[in-house]
């Protein structure tokens, strides 16, 4: 279910030196994912903002588009960092939303938390949301950000307006679902490592990482693509292990008591997240939209305009 570089949600960054961050104890700092690639933008610009937390631990956020836009907290796939592709930021800025990119702990200079779940982290994001004065907004979920993004229309739903998941994944306890039908083999495998704990996880990742860096990092088109891909092992592996980890346990709610509007966007070609996975959950959250579209996994252009549009609301004017 690994989701590297998507359309919608491609966020990223890196730490000061004050942070304690998770790093790759498996691995050498050399041979790190992410190290084979220059500084460049890959390094968030030192005053991109940096929360800090009752507990001590940090995390690192970014904010796009217009300051007076609809306030939307975007959260990203698994893996994830915190900067976003080119063509987002202007379709953000076309839209007049207000966007917060957060790297979940363990990302990005975000100070890791081991053990952490769906719906603990939800109270992170929702501090998020409360340094910036943000009473009411709205939340998107592009594939593994979905649960984090259900998590906060179920536990905050007297501060999220909305909620669209894109190319979501489903619990994987989920009543009635055969979890792995329809997933590709490569999605397969990183689940079931993830059920048997860090230890088999972390090597797997490691693996498999490196192949798809060095794929990546190869394609034409995307100047930004490197600083992104380097933004989001910066500090090893432990928010990509931790998010997996997260996924292959409850969720610790119940995506039937969210109550807020929901709309549900899914390929109909999705071996991440099969389409299965979105059929469940809109059976389980009442009044959710389905919006399928033609394709895989990752959202096409004109699906992510869809989901800002929806995700605005008829009722959001600009400077409220």
């Amino acid at each position: 279910m690994t989701t590297i570089d998507p359309a919608g949600t491609d966020a990223g960054t890196t730490t000061d030196s004050g942070t304690d961050c998770g790093t790759d104890t498996d691995t050498d700092a050399g041979e790190r994912l992410g190290e084979g690639f220059g500084e460049g933008s890959g390094r968030p610009a030192a005053e991109d903002p940096a929360l800090r937390l009752p507990d001590g631990r940090v995390l690192r956020y970014r904010l796009h588009g217009p300051e007076d836009g609809m306030p939307l907290l975007m959260l990203g796939g698994t893996p994830d960092t915190r900067l976003l592709r080119p063509a987002t930021r202007a379709r953000l800025a076309a839209a007049g939303i207000r966007a917060v990119t957060v790297d979940r702990p363990g990302y990005g200079g975000s100070t890791r938390r081991p053990g952490r779940g769906v719906a603990d982290t939800v109270d992170a994001l929702r501090r998020v949301a409360d340094s910036l004065g943000w009473q009411r907004f709205a939340v998107s979920g592009f594939s593994g950000g979905g649960p984090y993004a259900l998590g906060c229309a179920a536990l905050l739903p007297d501060r999220v307006t909305r909620c669209a998941v894109l190319s979501g994944v489903a619990p994987a306890d989920a009543d009635g679902l055969d979890f792995h039908a329809g997933m590709s083999a490569q999605s397969v495998a990183e689940f079931r490592h993830a059920a048997q704990g860090e230890q088999v996880l972390r090597p797997f990742l490691q693996r498999y990482g490196r192949e798809v860096e060095q794929a990546l990092a190869e394609l034409p088109g995307d100047p930004e693509r490197p600083a992104r891909l380097r933004a989001m092992w910066r500090d090893g592996l432990d928010g990509w292990v931790d998010d997996h980890l997260a996924l292959a346990r409850p969720w610790g709610f119940d995506p039937a008591d969210v109550t807020v509007p929901v709309a549900v966007l899914h390929g109909t070609a999705d071996s991440s997240c099969p389409p299965a996975h979105a059929r469940w959950l809109l059976a389980r959250i009442r009044g959710a939209e389905p919006r399928p579209y033609r394709g895989g996994h990752e959202p096409p252009e004109e699906v992510e305009a869809e989901a800002l549009g929806w995700l605005r609301g008829p009722e959001f004017r600009r400077g409220r």
